[in-house]
């Protein structure tokens, strides 16, 4: 009898340790972090050098600069989710596919404008992703959303190289179709030849007339999350 409850006791172990590495254990990305950042804007595996044209050093910091398309630059969201026989989880799905620039003139921020593409947005679960393209995003419907700034930022002195900034930026996010003014807090810093920004805020889903996607194996959908921002600028 005691060997039997031994075995018991072994087979349910394993079960409980097979069940958290296949299901509860989570190989999703930490949230944005303006060390990460900087760390991945100066990783040359993640990003291409740049050169700036001498007319461009010339001028300073001032003017535009634009978003750079790689691995360094992402868009994304980050929220809980329940599933059947799992428990609470966290989903989180991103996308490279970013554009955009922000427009510097000495200490402040004049302009900022991002747009990304919400079709190419990917999580670790493809039927996951189906859903929110299908019924929560309905990307065929509304393919992009965006950020506009409404007002200027005051970075209080202008950027130096290795100081990190502390803003919130006040504009008009549009997603899903909707319009809504919001209030983004972001870091950035000067990293060399470029600006490196991270920002996450909270959102509710009924604000953007968004339905939460619905599936047999989930339980349910948080009806707010994070939108996630990583961005690396460049001068043209």
């Amino acid at each position: 009898m005691v060997k039997r409850w031994i075995v018991l006791a072994g087979v349910a172990i394993i079960g409980m340790a097979a069940l958290w590495f296949f299901f509860l254990r989570s190989d999703n990305p930490d949230p944005v972090s303006l060390s990460d950042a900087v760390e991945a804007a100066t990783d040359p595996t993640v990003v291409s050098e740049t050169t700036l044209p001498e007319e461009a050093v010339d001028a300073g910091l001032d003017g535009t600069w634009t978003v750079l398309a790689d691995d360094a630059t992402f868009a994304g969201y980050r929220v809980g989710e329940e599933l059947v026989g799992i428990g609470v989880t966290e989903a989180v799905g991103r996308t490279s596919d970013v554009t955009g620039s922000l427009e510097l003139e000495g200490s402040t921020l004049t302009a900022v404008g991002i747009e990304v593409d919400m079709s190419s947005l990917r999580s670790d679960d493809n039927r996951r992703d189906g859903a929110m393209r299908q019924r929560a995003l309905e990307t065929g419907a509304f393919p992009t959303a965006s950020f506009l700034l409404t007002q200027p930022i005051e970075l209080g002195s202008v950027p130096t190289e290795g100081v990190s900034v502390t803003v919130t930026a006040i504009g008009d996010l549009t997603l899903h179709g909707a319009t809504r003014p919001i209030e983004i807090p972001l870091e950035a810093q000067l990293v060399g030849n470029r600006i490196v920004v991270v920002g996450s805020v909270d959102v509710t889903y009924g604000d953007f007339g968004i339905d939460l996607p619905s599936a047999p194996v989930l339980v349910g959908v948080e009806d707010h999350g994070l939108i996630e921002l990583q961005l690396t600028f460049s001068r043209p």
